[in-house]
């Protein structure tokens, strides 16, 4: 039994999902072309179909079509099944892609099938179901990034207002991960209250793993490996003072393609005098690592992300262990090891000059990303965020590259420039503020002048008419006489 244009029944098969609940494994193949025992799911429907009389099938593809052509093609030929493409501009839903393949199916008057994919309910996960895994190494004491500090852990500390290590979770989450490791030394029940309930809400089980001594870069991987070892997929390693852009997706496709046991981000930088390089070869082989050169060899540096297999923890004592210095080269003369260059911005977070920098790289990639985050209005100058609870008086002037956070008071007539203002901070009229972290619940009095990297810590008080230039003001401080210098004042 056939059409009147002798092609046979017909079936249409909607493929044109993301695949993501099945990551991590559709970031490297459409999940059509995942083998289900030990065949595409895509070719157990066409094989059923095709037993079932079943000449023409019709793939509504919106996502990776050409890989799916060039993989199935030739072995639905061997078939004696026809493959047609039906292309997606944009999502249709479930009964849109039948009228953009109204024609096809119109030619003959025979029913058709419709399927989806995803009626073979297979859930990629570790052995114990839990799927993806990240350590995030925030051991440190954060001494560089006082005196915010003294009252927050670093991973803490808003940045752009968001805790440092939520960006983090929240990137890390979106490229399937399912489980993230902190690898903590310092105020770990802080952490541990602040964090638990909103990574909850991610769907994301966050596990923390006491340092009883400073362990180094790699000695939390071992402290970690049974916890690690519970999947044989690759888990990400990633320091918590690195902001940027994070490509873990593109990571892990890359990681999977060269098949090795290890893979570095690294990024471009000015000055590669400042930093250990990573010398590799056309394909991203690394093949060496120079400490800080005084002669130009390379500009890319280590920007403190990896993915690596769990063959790598064999690699690693439970003692303080340099990754970077230790197990690192060990692999790069194994050929083992992979450097992926990371597109876009870069900054290590970690002392007050570059949080600030970060803040603006961020904003701008911000712009380029989700617009409608930043504010406008007359009093908006450049790339500006500010949290919906925070109150802006008349005659102000915000930005470029201001973050102001929740409940925070700008009265009238202030000026701020590249400035992070914390939670609960009071700006008063007519301030000028330029190169500045306000700490949170902090009062900057009215006329005041702060400018070149001045950080308030919390609950500090600026009285009136007073000019700071680069004073790091630990925490319930009154500031009562100017300072001209750059200085702690305790």
């Amino acid at each position: 039994m056939v059409g009147k244009d002798s092609v046979g029944m017909r079936a249409l098969i909607l493929v044109g999902g993301y695949g993501t609940r099945l990551r991590p494994l559709t970031l490297s193949q459409p999940k059509p072309l995942v083998e289900f025992a030990n065949k595409p799911i895509l070719l157990h429907q066409i094989e059923a179909l095709v037993d079932a009389g079943v000449k023409e099938v019709i793939l509504a593809v919106s996502y990776r079509a050409d890989q799916m052509e060039k993989e199935l093609k030739e072995q639905t030929k061997k078939m004696g099944v026809n493959l047609i493409f039906s292309h997606e501009q944009e999502p249709l839903g479930t009964a849109g892609p039948l009228a953009l393949a109204k024609d096809i199916l119109l030619k003959s008057p025979e029913p058709f099938f419709k399927k989806f994919t995803w009626n073979y309910r297979i859930k990629m996960v570790g052995k114990d179901s839990v799927g993806m895994r990240a350590l995030i190494l925030v051991g440190g004491y954060g001494t560089r990034l006082r005196p915010l500090t003294l009252s927050q852990p670093k991973p803490l500390v808003e940045f752009a207002n968001k805790p440092i290590l939520l960006h983090q979770i929240e990137a890390l989450v979106d490229a399937g991960v399912k489980e993230v490791i902190l690898a903590v030394s310092y105020r770990a029940d802080q952490m541990e209250k602040e964090l638990k309930e909103q990574t909850k809400k991610m769907g994301v089980n966050l596990i923390f793993s006491h340092e009883q001594e400073p362990l180094g870069t790699a000695g939390p991987l071992a402290l970690a490996k049974d916890i690690l070892l519970k999947s044989p997929e690759p888990f990400f390693v990633l320091n918590s003072d690195v902001i940027c852009d994070f490509p873990f997706k593109e990571l892990y496709q890359f990681h999977r393609k060269h098949g090795k046991e290890g893979t570095i981000v690294v990024t471009k930088v000015e000055e590669p005098s400042k930093y250990g390089v990573v010398l590799y070869d056309d394909d991203g082989c690394i093949q060496n690592f120079i400490e800080k050169p005084q002669e130009f060899v390379s500009n890319k540096i280590n920007a403190g992300m990896y993915i690596l297999n769990p063959s790598v923890l064999s690699r690693i004592e439970l003692k303080p262990t340099s990754i970077e210095k230790e197990v690192f080269p060990a692999m790069s003369a194994e050929r083992q090891l992979y450097a992926f260059e990371l597109v876009g911005f870069w900054m290590d977070i970690g002392q007050p000059k570059d949080f600030l920098t970060g803040m603006c790289l961020y904003l701008t990639s911000l712009r380029q990303r989700d617009a409608k985050q930043l504010a406008n209005g007359t009093y908006v100058v450049g790339n500006v965020l500010i949290d919906p609870t925070a109150k802006i008086g008349s005659g102000c002037r915000i930005g470029p590259n201001v973050t102001i956070g929740p409940n925070v008071i700008v009265e009238d007539g202030a000026c701020i420039k590249r400035c992070t203002i914390l939670n609960g901070a009071i700006i008063k009229s007519h301030s000028w503020l330029e190169s500045c972290i306000i700490g949170w619940r902090s009062i900057v009095g009215r006329w005041v002048r702060l400018e070149g990297i001045t950080v308030l810590g919390e609950d500090v008080i600026v009285k009136d008419e007073i000019y700071i230039n680069g004073g790091q003001v630990l925490p319930h401080k009154n500031i009562t006489v100017s300072v001209p210098e750059p200085q702690i004042i305790m």
